[in-house]
């Protein structure tokens, strides 16, 4: 999750992870060393929905104020998503820190009133006909960074060669992918362990195809993330400058 993610960055256990602004932000506040240096998500929140049991009585976000939702971790990009769905909806919501594993059963369970899933786990429960959603993220939200490559300003300064070609490897990696669907179809369901067909040909179509390779950050992108995370409540106030480097953009493909 997020936050043991970025707990690994400051500690030097890593050197680069996929961040959520807001958690950088509140992060480099605090005095980690480290700036994101590409996008390494699809712009739009695209797979990301707020699902409810098919039988919940819940058929809007609207229906939803004061009730509880699963995410995994307290801070983290479910944490975020949800509450910006939230306030985008006019409500309120409680968020219940369950564990990445035990998002979907407890949803399944009605322990808790929704909860947000990611791509893969979100279209298998579509698909399984388990949930049904009440708000698509990627169809509601405006364009942004809502998770970056993240690498310490070790790595950034003192070996600023090796960042170039991780983040070309991973450039091409994911052009490959988006060129050759069979193969991609393959192996994510060898990576997700899922059998299920549909499933994995929606991570493709609705997620990996809208990666940008090359990590560009537009200006517009950046904005809104850093106004999505004043709107969660973060409370730091620093400038893109100080969360961001487009020094490492647009990234190498070929």
């Amino acid at each position: 999750g997020g936050p043991a993610t970025q707990e690994a960055l400051a500690s030097g256990a890593i050197d680069v992870s996929t961040i959520a602004p807001a958690a950088a932000a509140l992060a480099i506040a605090k005095g980690v060393q480290e700036k994101i240096v590409a996008m390494s998500v699809p712009p739009t929140p695209a797979g990301w929905y707020v699902l409810v049991p098919v039988s919940s009585p819940i058929k809007t976000m609207a229906d939803l104020n004061g009730k509880t939702v699963g995410v995994t971790q307290k801070g983290s990009l479910t944490d975020f998503w949800v509450q910006q769905a939230a306030k985008k909806a006019g409500i309120t919501v409680q968020s219940i820190p369950l564990g990445a594993a035990a998002v979907m059963p407890a949803l399944k369970a009605k322990q808790v009133d929704a909860a947000i899933l990611w791509p893969t786990f979100s279209y298998k429960g579509l698909v399984d006909g388990d949930f049904r959603s009440i708000d698509d993220l990627g169809a509601t939200m405006e364009s942004s960074v809502s998770e970056g490559w993240a690498a310490t300003n070790e790595l950034i300064q003192k070996r600023p060669a090796i960042l170039h070609r991780w983040l070309e490897a991973n450039a091409k990696a994911i052009a490959y992918m988006q060129a050759h669907e069979d193969w991609s179809i393959k192996f994510l369901k060898d990576y997700f362990d899922e059998k299920n067909e549909r499933v994995i040909k929606m991570v493709f179509d609705n997620f990996i195809v809208h990666i940008n390779p090359d990590g560009v950050m537009k200006p517009e992108w950046i904005k809104t993330s850093l106004e999505l995370a004043a709107s969660s409540g973060s409370k730091e106030k620093l400038v893109p400058e100080q969360i961001f480097s487009n020094e490492f953009t647009p990234i190498k493909v070929n």
